[in-house]
Order: structure tokens, then C-alpha cells, then sequence
């Protein structure tokens, strides 16, 4: 686009489409839109005459800002659906990455995927642990962790993760034991 006296509100010379894929993580995304921003500058430099001549007005009603990420996004509300717990993961990989709390130890989870719909357990249970995967009940649905992390460790998936710290079944996840958000 070019620039003008507002923030990103300048005329547009082209426009690269970028799909964002339902595995894709904030990380996978970022680097496809550096290729493709690599890519269009290059295009839009060699032809930069025919792309002035050519820009297109923003429609302002289509205009809006997008905040700041903050790291206090990033705890697990286990009252949320299972699918929208699954893109805040992917959305939230690599940072700040997803939290959430087992009998006092933060944990990260870095994916996930939702695996039923059936909303018939109390958000945040863990109802299997075992080789089979890591499930636990969300408002809505069931999340299959894949990959997580204790503090100290590396992300691991939930096998090896499991040989290292058994979870309970029945017992909860959830946010620190005082309530808080603790980092």
C-alpha cells in the first residue's frame, strides 16, 4: 500500500491472498507470509509505476486494528469449546503459547486438536491419560493434547510426557490454585 498521514491507510497497489490452513500456527502462517510479502515486494518494485497508476482507495468500513497479543490471552479457559480452544493454541504457537495449571504446575500446550463434540463432562477434566492421549473435557466438546510442556522441560508429546508425569484421571486443569494468572 502506499503511505499516507494514517496508520496503514494508504492506497492499495496489490494484494497477495494468503489462506490460513486449519494445522496452521501463528509460526507456520508468519513464515508463509514472509515468502509471500518477499515475494509481492519485488513484484510491486519492478512494476511500480503500473501499480501507482492502478491503486485502489481502502474501503474505510473495512478498516480495523488488530491488538497487541498479551501474554495473559494465552491462559486456558477449559468453559470454551473444544474448537475454539484448538485455534487459540495453533493461534498462540510459538508465542505466548497456551497455559493452563495441574495440581499447581503450570502447564503449556502447544497442540491440540478438538476431538468430539459431546459436552456431557465438567470443563477442564481430564478423562483419559493414558496411550490412547491426553482428553479433557471443554464447555463444548473434547481436546486431544498431542504436545505439551512442564516448567523446565521441553515440549513433548503426550506419550513421553506421560512416562515423565502421569496425570490423574477425574482430577482438573485449570487456572493457578489461588485463581490467579501466574507465569
Amino acid at each position: 500500500m502506499q503511505m499516507d498521514a494514517g496508520l496503514d491507510s494508504g492506497d492499495i497497489l496489490a494484494t497477495y491472498p494468503v489462506y490460513i490452513e486449519a494445522s496452521d500456527t501463528s509460526n507456520s502462517l508468519h513464515d508463509r507470509l514472509a515468502q509471500t510479502g518477499a515475494t509481492a515486494i519485488t513484484d510491486v518494485l519492478d512494476s511500480l509505476d503500473h501499480y501507482q497508476n492502478n491503486a485502489v482507495p481502502q474501503q474505510e468500513e473495512l478498516v480495523c486494528y488488530a491488538k497487541k497479543i498479551s501474554s495473559d490471552e494465552a491462559n486456558i479457559d477449559w468453559t470454551e469449546s473444544c474448537e475454539v480452544l484448538e485455534r487459540r493454541i495453533r493461534a498462540f504457537n510459538p508465542w505466548p503459547g497456551t497455559l493452563t495449571w495441574y495440581k499447581g504446575i503450570k502447564l503449556r500446550i502447544w497442540h491440540a486438536i478438538c476431538d468430539e463434540l459431546s459436552d456431557q463432562h465438567e470443563p477442564g477434566v481430564i478423562l483419559s491419560a493414558d496411550k490412547s492421549g491426553i482428553r479433557v473435557a471443554c464447555g463444548k466438546g473434547i481436546l486431544k493434547i498431542l504436545t505439551l510442556q512442564r516448567p523446565g522441560g521441553k515440549p513433548l508429546g503426550y506419550k513421553d510426557f506421560l512416562n515423565g508425569m502421569p496425570l490423574d484421571i477425574d482430577s482438573s486443569l485449570g487456572p493457578a490454585i489461588d485463581g490467579s494468572t501466574q507465569r
